[in-house]
């Protein structure tokens, strides 16, 4: 994300060493839809880009690009379809999964919706399965779907994983739980990563292929964290964050270590990390790949740094 005081543009870097270029924005029709600012913020490993274009008169459409970033497209609802789209992750063969709100009751409905192309979509209708609403927040490679739904005549959130062209699993919560959960990602295994409630409070979960949950634990000194997982790579690699409400960090989960604080596993020698372990800088992780390299940023109240962990 590059800033210019007043507006932002969609970045990405080349291999090391790392060339800065500034992806191109969707052409809009309409006066009233001139582009205020793009975020690019997940990237398949086939080199497909998912981000949003704010917009001057309006709150902002969802773009994917393709690879190489020179070719951008708007992800549209269907002709005749009034909806707000929001998009959340795209995979390898550029199918994108996200939000999809339409208008009727109140309130409206809201469902996730797969872009198998930029023009071409569809939304769940899950009410067969016993959800209402539904959100998607993450797809793999073979078009699973990770994300979460309000179970009928209920008001709570239940995470869930849908394979490709089959029903959503309600994959539940943890013993002791308020009946509430959330999935945010899911790998080529369909593993899926996310949070749950317990008779320990929020957890980071991680649900396996035949949808067991396993709290994935809290962090050494322990504390009264809530956590959440927020994604996962094929090796079973998990991310996710902590906080009490007023503090907070990033964690890093494999099953050979457990959990660890993100802090504690950068270089000291390197030039941010006085300033992060200070506080000074806080950790954001958005992703990372199958090599355990994430990206995120370095941020305070007054800047934001990117950032590339390698291990």
């Amino acid at each position: 994300l590059l800033n210019d005081y007043s507006r932002k543009f969609a970045v990405t870097w080349g291999s090391a060493p790392y060339a800065l270029r500034v992806l191109p924005i969707a052409t809009l029709p309409g006066s009233g839809l001139r582009s205020k600012s793009t975020e690019a913020f997940r990237i398949s490993d086939a080199g497909y880009i998912v981000g949003k274009q704010w917009l001057v008169r309006a709150d902002s459409v969802p773009l994917r690009w393709d690879p190489g970033g020179e070719t951008v497209s708007v992800l549209r609802p269907p002709q005749g379809v009034s909806a707000d789209d929001e998009v959340k992750d795209v995979n390898s063969n550029g199918i994108a999964v996200g939000l999809r709100v339409t208008a009727g009751p109140n309130p409206p409905f809201r469902r996730t919706v797969i872009w198998f192309t930029p023009k071409l979509s569809i939304s769940l209708q899950s009410e067969g399965d016993g959800f209402d609403d539904n959100y998607a927040n993450a797809v793999n490679d073979a078009g699973t779907i990770a994300g979460y739904a309000i179970p009928l005549g209920t008001t709570v959130s239940h995470a869930f994983r849908r394979i490709a062209d089959g029903e959503m699993q309600d994959l539940g919560d943890l013993p002791g739980g308020e009946d509430s959960s959330v999935a945010y990602g899911v790998n080529d295994a369909n593993q899926v990563a996310g949070s749950s409630t317990s008779e320990s409070g929020l957890r980071a979960v991680l649900w396996d292929t035949d949808g067991s949950p396993m709290d994935l634990g809290e962090l050494p000194g322990g504390g009264e964290w809530d956590y959440g997982a927020s994604a996962l790579n094929d090796a079973g690699v998990v991310v996710g964050g902590y906080n009490d409400g007023e503090d907070g960090g990033i964690f890093v989960w494999t099953a050979a270590t457990g959990m660890q604080n993100i802090v504690d596993l950068i270089d000291p020698l390197d030039p941010l990390y006085p300033r992060i372990a200070s506080g000074e800088l806080q950790i954001q992780i958005n992703d990372l790949n199958d090599a355990g390299v994430m990206v995120g940023a370095a941020a305070s109240t007054s800047e934001s740094i990117p950032i590339v962990l390698v291990p």
